[in-house]
């Protein structure tokens, strides 16, 4: 990132070779009040998501944006890329106050039968059930996984029910920021079980059976 002045007032942005490679993006806007200082939004390139899976948020912020607290970075996802690149002060404040994302981002689907699909997602570094868990190694929550299994099932295969509870679960692998996940989903409708299936680099992550209670007529 690049050398700020001592009293900025206008945002900035910053491309590739600052704080060891680790960023693709990053911009600096000066907060409104009652706030004080500077935010900072970054991009981070495979070596910074790299950084933030092995030492967590403040290490990976210490080095992209030095002398600022790392409350007021914000490590986005790489689709915001572009946005940020042209955005002024505004829109800059706007997507920094924005509400952490509570869903991975969904890059595509494809359907594998007529009750199942296959979902291609991807974990943002700002993902809300990351905050504090865990500090120095970010990682996605397994109850967290099962809520997202729920959704998108909702959302991709139109499956309703609340949440009764859990067959043959088992999470083999992490999940953290910056991964790319194949989240399979097959739906049984006479049983209302819903079997998931999480996928990472080509190797089962965690997977299960969720069982939800009927609607009412």
């Amino acid at each position: 990132m690049p050398a700020r002045d001592p009293a900025p007032h206008a945002s900035g942005i910053a491309a590739g070779n600052e704080g060891d490679g680790w960023v693709s993006v990053s911009r600096h806007v000066v907060l409104s009040p009652p706030r004080s200082g500077i935010a900072v939004l970054a991009v981070l390139s495979r070596p910074g998501l790299q950084a933030l899976r092995r030492h967590g948020h403040a290490h990976v912020a210490d080095r992209c944006a030095p002398g600022v607290p790392a409350a007021q970075v914000r490590l986005v996802d790489m689709a915001l890329a572009a946005g940020l690149a042209r955005a002024d002060d505004a829109g800059l404040l706007e997507c920094f106050d924005a509400p952490w994302p509570r869903l991975p981002v969904l890059t595509g689907s494809v359907a594998a039968s007529p009750s199942g699909v296959t979902a291609h997602l991807r974990i943002p570094p700002d993902l809300h059930a990351l905050r504090g868990h865990f500090a120095a190694m970010p990682i996605v929550p397994g109850a967290v996984q099962v809520g997202w299994a729920i959704d998108f099932a909702r959302q991709l295969l139109g499956v309703s029910g609340d949440f009764v509870g859990l067959d043959a679960t088992k999470f083999r692998r992490i999940v953290q920021p910056g991964h790319l996940v194949e989240l399979a989903l097959e739906w049984y409708p006479e049983r209302r079980e819903l079997r998931f299936e999480y996928r990472s680099e080509g190797l089962r992550s965690s997977l299960g059976r969720i069982r939800l209670g009927a609607t009412d007529a």
